[in-house]
């Protein structure tokens, strides 16, 4: 709900915006306690002319511009630490931070990012940081930006450095570190394998029968009794679909027949 002012209250408005270069509309809008849209109101209602919209306080010390040696010295505490951003030269020259920004493009001088005032804390300057230890599924990772085989966030296996440091060098592209009890989580040295490629670690796998290697394996269909490979439920892939399409077509299981 907008705030209504008396016509005494308005004349003051507009004569304090006429007389103060200073004062813009936000400054007279903080001062009598309501908003930049009121006060704009009141002041177009007065048919008072308004300033530069981009900025009430273009110039510093009044309407006067900007020196040679005061913009020197506005490019020289820029540069000089990245503390001064350009909000912070603004108030120090009493200005709009347009006007510091304008000023820095006309000089040619690259604007700083974010990233450089306030930099990205990580590792163990981060807030929430916890030993730089995580574990993401059934795996261990230790933060180490500076290893090779380090990820996007520079995280690795905590089984890939245990086996490095076990066999006293860095694993070639390839090797895979296998864990020899099938728990991966247990990463003591006595426990890890390393093998030269994809290929044989899978075989290892294979031959210890792990479940998610023998997913194919031939079983005999609960339903047509036949060695087929196995594809969901016990049953062969001819077996489930038929089941899957009699079900769509709300025939009950105890009526079908295998052709």
């Amino acid at each position: 709900m907008q705030r209504k002012f008396t016509d005494q209250i308005e004349e003051e408005m507009a004569r304090l915006y006429q007389s103060n270069p200073q004062k813009s509309i936000r400054v007279i809008a903080k001062l009598y306690q309501c908003s930049y849209a009121v006060v704009r109101g009141i002041l177009l209602r007065r048919k008072v002319q308004l300033r530069d919209a981009d900025s009430a306080k273009l110039f510093v010390h009044g309407s006067r511009p900007f020196t040679a040696e005061e913009e020197s010295q506005i490019v020289a505490d820029y540069l000089a630490s990245p503390l001064n951003s350009i909000l912070v030269l603004s108030r120090k020259y009493n200005c709009h931070p347009n006007r510091i920004r304008r000023l820095l493009h006309l000089r040619g001088v690259p604007r700083r990012s974010n990233a450089e005032i306030i930099p990205h804390k990580t590792g163990p300057l981060a807030s929430r940081w916890k030993g730089g230890m995580t574990r993401g599924g059934n795996r261990i990772f230790v933060y180490c930006p500076s290893h090779p085989l380090a990820d996007s966030r520079g995280y690795v296996r905590r089984s890939v450095l245990a086996a490095e440091k076990s066999l006293g060098r860095q694993l070639c592209e390839g090797e895979i570190v296998h864990h020899i009890n099938g728990n991966t989580l247990d990463d003591r040295p006595e426990n890890l394998k390393v093998f030269e490629n994809t290929s044989a670690h899978l075989r290892v796998h294979w031959l210890e029968g792990d479940t998610f290697m023998h997913r194919k394996t031939t079983i005999i269909c609960c339903i047509c009794k036949q060695s087929l490979p196995l594809h969901a439920k016990k049953m062969c892939k001819r077996c489930y679909s038929r089941l899957q399409q009699r079900k769509r077509l709300q025939i009950q299981p105890e009526h079908y027949r295998v052709l």
